[in-house]
């Protein structure tokens, strides 16, 4: 099965998303309320309200988030940026023998990277393990954004709807066609992960050389007469330029660097 959907950490793992960047996940602790309540203040007015249903009162948000136990009580965070913010949350608790409660929410900046639903994949092994076999979730009818979430997740989803709610029933099982879809999620990840390197917006050559039949000097020439279109920086402190190009300046331009 997919480590991505059924690794849950016992410790802060890093996951890629969508786009290719990667965010630190790991269960919630009650040291985390403070984090959780400022992810929880970030929210747009429309997606506090939508996240409480109508019921906007961030104090209980944040104390429902950290009463865990790692068992009827489970919950996971998603860390990011500079200073390891919290930038997504979600959790579970169960309501009877084979049912619990899910809820989550995720920074606005990052909705549609996919971290909700790799937060809900792993949620899902979790209670499963501890003998609970359907998620379900009070999700109000305005709320399409989450609808949309929910449905697309992999998983499959049952609704019923109730006045201006709509019921939401998912099984935490993860059958062969949920598997195959977080796999395909982990590999457009990890496919975006890497190309940021295998397609750069510029280049260092360290060791750039006028002597043609050195690394460094075939190093350079390739990408200057190779048709790449970032910018390149030679790094030489014995050179003043190398083919056209200062030492330690960048070319705006590939194709234009020319012999000195």
């Amino acid at each position: 099965m997919s480590s991505s959907v059924t690794s849950v950490p016992a410790a802060a793992v890093d996951v890629a998303l969508r786009d290719g960047s990667t965010v630190s996940v790991r269960p919630v602790t009650p040291d985390d309320r403070d984090a959780i309540a400022a992810l929880l203040h970030s929210l747009s007015e429309d997606s506090l309200y939508f996240r409480g249903c109508g019921q906007v009162n961030v104090d209980w948000l944040s104390d429902w988030a950290v009463d865990v136990d790692a068992a009827d009580r489970f919950g996971l965070i998603a860390t990011g940026g500079q200073h390891g913010a919290v930038i997504a949350h979600a959790g579970y608790v169960r309501i009877d023998d084979r049912r619990a409660e899910i809820a989550f929410e995720v920074a606005e900046p990052l909705h549609g990277h996919g971290v909700g639903t790799l937060l809900l994949g792993q949620l899902a092994s979790v209670a499963a393990a501890h003998g609970i076999d359907t998620f379900v979730a009070s999700v109000m009818a305005s709320n399409r954004k989450m609808l949309e979430v929910l449905s697309d997740s992999g998983f499959p989803v049952s609704e019923r709807f109730q006045d201006s709610m709509v019921e939401i029933s998912i099984p935490t099982a993860l059958s062969a066609e949920v598997v195959q879809a977080f796999d395909s999620r982990q590999h457009t990840a990890s496919l975006s992960a890497v190309r940021g390197f295998l397609r750069p917006a510029s280049v260092a050559v360290v060791g750039a050389s006028r002597h043609a039949d050195s690394i460094g000097g075939v190093l350079i020439s390739n990408l200057l007469e190779g048709g790449f279109k970032g910018s390149v920086y030679p790094v030489n402190p014995h050179a003043r330029s190398i083919l056209g190009v200062r030492a330690g300046a960048g070319r705006q331009e590939s194709g234009r660097g020319r012999r000195s």
